[in-house]
C-alpha cells in the first residue's frame, strides 16, 4: 500500500475513490514485493461481475453472449481501465484484442506486461461468469517475450500461449457465443442500458472538461 494514500480499512468502503495513478502504484508495489510467477493473471481471475456494479448487471442481462461482448467493449470506459479493448469475430473465431494504454504503463515495460496478463485473467474470469464454468480459451497471444519474473503458462490459462506476437489476443471458438444466456432479462437489459449511455455520457463531459 505504500504510495497509494489509501489504508487497509478504507479499501473495501463504497465511498473510497482511487485513480489509475494509484492503481499502478499497487502493481507496481506487487511486482517489486511478490516472488508469484503467475500473481498478475491470479489478481485477475479475482475479478468478477459483481465488481462493476451497474456495468457488471447489464452485462449479466444482457439477452445474448454476442451483445455481452459488443456491450462491454463499448461500455469498457466506464470500468476506469488500464488498457483499451475491442471485440470481433473471424474465421478463426472470437478475438478480443487488449491493449494497455495508459503513457505510464507505456513507459514501464514490467507495468505494461504485469497489466497485460492481468487484463487476461479478468477477460477469462468475466467470460466464465458470463459464459459458464467451463468456458475456455482456444489460445492466447501476448506482444512480448516469455519472462522470468512472471509469465502465462499453458498449464495455468488452459490453453497454448504465444509470445512475441503482434498484439494482445484471447482467442477462442465462436460456439461459445451461440448458447442461451442463462442470465438474460431484455427489460432489465433496456432499462440498464439507458442507464449506462447516461453515465458514458456524463464522463465523457468530463474528459472534455
Amino acid at each position: 500500500m505504500r504510495g497509494i494514500d489509501v489504508t487497509a480499512e478504507r479499501v473495501h468502503s463504497p465511498k473510497t475513490r482511487i485513480s489509475l495513478k494509484q492503481l499502478t502504484t499497487a502493481y507496481q508495489n506487487a511486482i517489486r514485493l511478490s516472488t508469484d510467477r503467475h500473481l498478475p493473471y491470479r489478481i485477475g481471475t479475482t475479478i468478477h461481475v459483481s465488481t462493476y456494479g451497474l456495468y457488471g448487471y447489464a452485462l449479466l442481462s444482457c439477452p445474448d453472449f454476442r451483445k455481452a461482448m459488443e456491450f462491454a467493449a463499448k461500455y469498457h470506459a466506464l470500468a476506469a481501465p488500464l488498457a483499451t479493448i475491442e471485440f470481433r469475430e473471424d474465421r478463426e473465431g472470437a478475438i478480443w484484442r487488449i491493449e494497455p494504454a495508459s503513457n505510464a504503463v507505456v513507459s514501464d515495460r514490467r507495468l505494461y506486461r504485469f497489466i497485460a496478463e492481468l487484463q487476461i485473467g479478468v477477460h477469462i474470469s468475466l467470460m466464465r461468469d458470463i459464459m459458464g464454468p467451463a468456458f475456455v480459451p482456444k489460445e492466447i497471444s501476448l506482444t512480448h517475450p516469455q519472462a522470468d519474473d512472471f509469465s502465462l503458462t499453458a498449464e495455468l490459462v488452459g490453453c497454448d500461449v504465444r509470445f512475441a506476437q503482434l498484439e494482445h489476443q484471447i482467442l477462442f471458438e465462436s460456439k461459445w457465443l451461440d448458447q442461451t444466456a442463462s442470465l438474460a432479462n431484455r427489460t432489465t437489459y433496456t432499462a440498464v442500458l439507458a442507464l449506462c449511455d447516461d453515465l458514458l455520457e456524463s464522463l465523457d463531459e468530463q474528459v472534455s472538461e
